[in-house]
């Protein structure tokens, strides 16, 4: 069946289209927002999905480049003494469910972001009802904003045929769904209304104070989501050495030409190859070298001083061989500065329109659907009121602390910490809560608490990957007794390389590992 024609007198006014350009011009079946409002929710959301899974494709590439390079990288480190941590062969880097994990990263960041700039570019077709070759350059300008976000000066190239790829995958799907869908007048009176009830329990958690750290929190409280965090953090670290500049890394392999001066202090995790060929270095990360190189290089200028005095080679040097800065730089404004809230409210706004078109047709169903919401969204608004109660009121933190409430301990141990008795702490590091562990480890790390070293060396065995993490943090501060021997340990056994590097990051705290070599003709002949 065929959708109605939408009369509009200011399409009867417009001129008509050239033969060429009526060929190429798409009606989308309507004129503007509120009209359809629902079709144009439909075919923005399905637009978001194509540009996410673009990004993905996207990201795949480079998590494969860099799973590649880690593994040389792994491979270099181990042969020369040093602690590789992740082995050349890790299922994290070898393993295609991995690599997508990896890869769906991007998606849903850097492919959101470009696809919410779309979403604003097609609205001028929207309001029109027409996509045709008069927005063509939106089409441009949404084309060079998506290559600029996702620019990589690894593969200038890749980056730029994603930018193409993205708004055009967008638009495809954008407007294949408002050209199939009918656009009369919408059930949608009672929207508002249920757009209000939707973003009432957000608006309480984010007048709370709520940060990533609490989002996290919530996140290992819940048997359900707890997936979904341990699938994140086991695949950050992947796509993370995609972004990350060369200082952020915990290890590096640096190839420095051998007419340079000695090298002077050693970071903590960096593998220093000194060499008369350093682009042969293939697992190097950073080349430096006193002139310009064939492949990419940072140049050391000699001033008589050690070529990392003051560690200027990761302070000053590496900022010259970070290509993918403007990645990363899309990717956090993408998470902080306002477009991930911007996309969630997206989503509410569909959720809302979905429950007042089922209102219309089953209101039972629809009010229990937002009945069950609401109860999900329970213990996220008390813990918000309990928090308002505690902070107005911190003489009650030691009620809270020894509370038989779970809610109530958190609270305490995260609003303040300081005022929680030793011993509470102690019962608190095997709380059966796995966000109270977390959290009361960051206390006792805070505290460098040597009275606790053995209930943090407990919790280096806990099956919470982020409780494990927090312990091995919380060592690398107390660093009395055992807590050296226990790093060291973790960072060769522990089976997910998120924890390995806590462990490895708290060992430099306490014993830094870095090694020089010497490399003639590929073969090394000396070690220092």
């Amino acid at each position: 069946m065929a959708c109605p024609a939408v009369p509009s007198t200011q399409e009867s006014a417009a001129p008509a289209p050239g033969p060429w350009k009526e060929r190429l011009t798409l009606s989308l079946g309507s004129r503007g927002f509120p009209l359809g409002s629902g079709a144009w929710h439909a075919a923005s959301a399905a637009g978001l999905v194509s540009a996410a899974c673009v990004y993905t494709l996207y990201g795949l590439y480079f998590v494969h480049l860099h799973a590649g390079f880690l593994s040389r990288e792994a491979a270099f480190i181990a042969v020369s003494g040093m602690t590789p941590l992740v082995p050349p062969f890790d299922a994290h880097l070898a393993a295609f469910p991995h690599l997508l994990g990896s890869a769906l990263f991007f998606g849903l960041t850097l492919g959101l972001l470009c696809g919410a700039v779309c979403m604003v570019l097609t609205l001028p077709a929207w309001f029109s009802g027409r996509l045709g070759p008069g927005d063509l350059p939106l089409f441009l300008a949404a084309s060079g904003i998506c290559t600029y976000l996702g620019f990589s000066l690894e593969n200038a190239a890749v980056s730029v045929a994603a930018g193409i790829l993205c708004p055009a995958a967008f638009t495809a799907a954008w407007a294949f769904v408002l050209a199939k869908r009918c656009h009369g007048p919408s059930r949608t009176r009672m929207w508002p209304l249920f757009l209000a009830v939707l973003c009432a329990p957000q608006l309480v958690v984010l007048a709370s104070g709520a940060s990533m750290t609490h989002i996290r929190d919530a996140l290992v409280s819940s048997p359900v989501l707890s997936r979904v965090s341990d699938f994140y953090y086991r695949h950050t670290l992947l796509a993370a050495d995609v972004i990350k500049p060369v200082a952020a890394r915990a290890q590096n392999i640096i190839a420095v030409s051998a007419d340079l001066g000695p090298s002077g202090p050693m970071p903590h995790g960096t593998l220093w190859v000194r060499t008369a060929d350093p682009c042969g270095v293939r697992a190097a990360r950073l080349v430096v070298a006193p002139g310009p190189l064939p492949c990419p290089s940072v140049v050391a200028k000699g001033d008589g001083r050690p070529l990392n005095a003051g560690d200027r080679v990761l302070r000053v040097l590496a900022r010259d061989a970070d290509p993918n800065r403007i990645m990363r730089g899309s990717i956090g404004f993408f998470l902080f500065s306002g477009p991930l809230v911007a996309l969630f409210a997206f989503v509410l706004s569909l959720a809302a329109l979905c429950l007042s078109r089922l209102a219309a047709r089953a209101p039972a169903t629809a009010a229990a659907l937002l009945a069950l919401y609401l109860f999900a969204c329970m213990p996220a608004a008390r813990c918000a009121a309990l928090k308002v109660v505690l902070e107005n009121r911190p003489e009650k933190v030691s009620e809270y602390a020894t509370s038989g409430s779970e809610t109530r301990r958190y609270l305490a141990v995260t609003t303040f910490p300081g005022a929680v008795a030793e011993e509470t702490l102690r019962r608190m590091l095997t709380d059966p809560s796995p966000r109270v562990r977390i959290n009361a480890l960051v206390e006792a790390g805070r505290r460098r608490a040597r009275g606790l070293l053995d209930e943090v060396v407990a919790l280096t065995r806990d099956p919470e990957l982020n409780v494990r993490t927090k312990a091995c943090w919380a060592l690398g501060r107390i660093g009395a007794g055992k807590a050296l021997d226990e790093l060291e340990r973790i960072a060769r056994e522990d089976p997910e390389w998120y924890v390995r590097d806590y462990a490895y990051a708290a060992i430099g705290l306490l014993k830094p590992e870095a090694r020089e070599i010497l490399l003639t003709g590929g073969m090394e002949i000396g070690r220092r």
